[in-house]
């Protein structure tokens, strides 16, 4: 019997029901515990805490707003030990890869769209615009077959920052005209 993984919430332990243990985490995965901060080791993941034998995990996917937008995460146990064998046990979310985020990059939204000096771009946030980034369930389905025109398209499609959907920029253009003469026109005054 394996006596590393924790208890579970209910009265038998792991080692007794060592299925149900696997059944609630994706990955099990057994390390040595350097000298560094836990935080660092954990700084590639979205959520982190320690192991709570009154919480039920599960392996399955859920839904979670770690990050601030929400997102598919699966839940993994990381348990440390050292040189004594003391051992340490944390539950890590990892982050589950979707179509979506590999459409990120080619979202027509508003706010994908806009140049760093444009105003909207830090004014609206992802839910406002309906864009990819604001994750499942939120982003808007034309942008979504957009973004997988684009993808389709892959390297051989270049395209500037305006060339995507022109329909949709008309706006952004002017906005970031007007900021640009603004920016100009205060040097100007000030310099």
């Amino acid at each position: 019997m394996n006596s590393d993984i924790p208890l579970t919430p209910s009265p038998k332990r792991i080692d007794e029901i060592q299925e149900d243990a696997m059944g609630r985490f994706v990955d099990v995965i057994f390390t040595k515990k350097s000298s560094g901060n836990i935080e660092t080791y954990f700084a590639d993941y979205d959520h982190w805490e320690q192991y709570d034998e009154n919480k039920a995990y599960s392996i399955r996917p859920y839904q979670e707003t770690y990050s601030g937008i929400v997102r598919e995460y699966q839940n993994r146990l990381i348990i440390f030990s050292d040189d004594d064998d003391n051992k340490e046990y944390y539950v890590v979310t990892k982050r589950v890869r979707s179509e979506l985020k590999s459409l990120e990059p080619y979202c027509t939204c508003l706010r994908c769209q806009a140049s760093y000096l444009n105003p909207i771009k830090y004014i609206w946030c992802s839910h406002c615009t309906r864009c990819i980034k604001a994750g499942k369930g939120f982003a808007d389905k034309n942008f979504i077959e957009k973004a997988r025109e684009l993808k389709e398209q892959g390297k051989s499609y270049s395209f500037s920052k305006y060339g995507k959907y022109l329909h949709q920029t008309h706006i952004l253009k002017g906005i970031e005209i007007f900021v640009a003469l603004f920016i100009a026109l205060i040097l100007y005054i000030y310099l």
